[in-house]
């Protein structure tokens, strides 16, 4: 425990306030990626994910590709029980974040509330408004629609790939 703890705040220390690129975190340990991330405040974290936008926005298609590549070739060379094990750590990572805007949301009064929840909402209200007021046959053709584009996704297909 102590020599982890030692670790972490090494760990922490040369990484500092200055932001890491996506590369920097990758190289580390989940462990330490986790400790990284759990050190910083929320304005820090909303900076770092900033700076990783504008980092990902920058890089060419051949950039982007390799990254892709690169990842692919991690997946590949998990066995099953690792990519059972990533995707059962992801889907407990989502589960919480999820929980923390929940209560992040829940303790935020009206007046506090982000303006794009409000814009969010209407498009909502707006949407079921929509799929209300339209028939089963045009409820259908949107399903299938959606489902069509979801199997191209899956493909790795994009709309501009169309």
């Amino acid at each position: 425990m102590k020599y982890t703890a030692i670790t972490t705040m090494l760990l922490l220390a040369s990484f500092g306030a200055s932001g890491q690129t996506v590369e920097d975190i990758q190289n580390l340990s989940p462990e330490d990626r986790r400790a990284y991330w759990q050190s910083l405040s929320e304005d820090e974290k909303a900076a770092q994910r900033e700076k990783w936008r504008l980092e990902r926005e920058s890089m060419s298609d051949e950039e982007i590709e390799q990254r892709r590549a690169k990842a692919r070739e991690r997946w590949e060379s998990m066995s099953q029980e690792e990519r059972d094990a990533l995707r059962a750590e992801r889907k407990a990572a989502h589960g919480a974040m999820r929980e923390e805007m929940r209560e992040r949301r829940e303790s935020t009064s009206p007046g506090e509330a982000d303006p794009l929840n409000a814009e969010r909402d209407e498009r909502r209200r707006e949407a079921r408004e929509r799929w209300n007021s339209m028939t089963d046959e045009e409820r259908a053709a949107l399903k299938e629609q959606r489902d069509a584009m979801l199997e191209r996704f899956r493909e790795g297909q994009t709309p501009a790939d169309d």
